[in-house]
């Protein structure tokens, strides 16, 4: 059984003229002590995913799917209090800005101590944050206990919130975007610091993130979504080294390269378009290099091969 089963899941909002689909059909699973990343542009169906597990989505969001389960549990089943007996203790997640994530008013370790209070019977609690907060690389320990979020760098935050999210040793962690507001030089060292955690206690970490230089660093399996369909997946080295659709090679292209500053920055053309403009055929028909009319009539399946998955009429390859 898997750590996490997620098969034809969908999630859509209501509006003026029915539901507006943010993802559809949606599959993937994971093991205990998997790294998968999860990588698109704004508005790809990323977070709304990680909030669908969590539990988090607004009360209207429409979560269906034939399997979502994790640890054995069907999430689809649980009431908000049984998902609250298991939100921070057998999963947690890491939010994009650690400011607003994080109460200005209460100390960090204090705001740490919270989730032992919930979720655990430890008499000496503030010790044991202390401990954590050590373990995530957090210097002067016993005096950072004390300090209000104002007074952290990003980097420093960014360690909170991994110390709030890794204190109970929960199987499953969602990490969104967690290094998009960081210079390169504190990015590495919390994805180091991420991948040592992996290791330390086969957490398993579900990767968000609209950069696939990052998600090479630290995943081992990624997924490229595009208006909420999977369009590419498979292993990171597979998928950097050999894109098949258009729109990961789209994505490959646009990491900037320091090595060639006398060439343009490469940006995929056109936009993301919202829910309610979303094409027939195709999603990413209207943007692509390849596409042609089959794409503007037709969505093309979700064709697996082994661990590898693609959805394109017209791969890369057969240029």
């Amino acid at each position: 059984m898997s750590l996490l089963e997620v098969t034809d899941l969908t999630i859509s909002f209501p509006d003026t003229t029915g539901r507006e689909i943010a993802v559809s059909e949606l599959k993937f699973s994971m093991e205990t002590g998997d790294i998968l990343g999860i990588v698109g542009e704004s508005g790809s169906g990323k977070s709304v995913t990680s909030l669908a597990i969590m539990g988090l989505t607004n009360p209207n969001t429409l979560i269906e799917a034939d399997r979502l389960e994790f640890d054995g549990r069907d999430l689809l089943a649980l009431s908000e209090k049984e998902f609250q007996q298991i939100r921070g203790r057998l999963m947690s997640m890491i939010f994009q800005e650690p400011m607003s994530a994080l109460n200005p008013l209460v100390p960090v370790g204090r705001q740490i101590e919270e989730v032992l209070e919930i979720h655990s019977d430890i008499t000496d609690r503030q010790s044991r944050v202390i401990e954590i907060m050590k373990e995530v690389g957090l210097p002067r320990a016993e005096e950072l206990y004390h300090q209000l979020p104002y007074e952290l760098s990003g980097g420093m935050l960014q360690r909170i919130l991994i110390a709030m999210a890794m204190i109970m040793q929960p199987k499953l962690l969602i990490a969104d975007e967690p290094t998009t507001a960081l210079d390169v030089t504190v990015q590495a060292q919390i994805l180091r610091l991420m991948k040592r955690l992996n290791t330390q206690y086969q957490t398993a970490i579900l990767f968000i993130s609209h950069d696939l230089a990052v998600i090479r660093d630290i995943c081992q399996q990624v997924m490229v979504l595009y208006l909420g369909y999977i369009m590419e997946a498979g292993p990171v080295e597979q998928l950097i080294k050999r894109p098949k659709n258009p729109y990961t090679l789209g994505l490959l292209k646009s990491i900037p390269r320091p090595h060639r500053k006398d060439q343009p920055l490469y940006t995929i053309p056109g936009r993301v378009p919202s829910l309610s403009e979303r094409p027939q055929g195709c999603p990413f028909h209207t943007r692509c290099f390849k596409a042609r009319e089959r794409c503007r009539q037709e969505l093309p399946p979700l064709v697996e091969t082994g661990d590898y998955k693609l959805r394109c009429f017209y791969p890369v390859e057969e240029a």
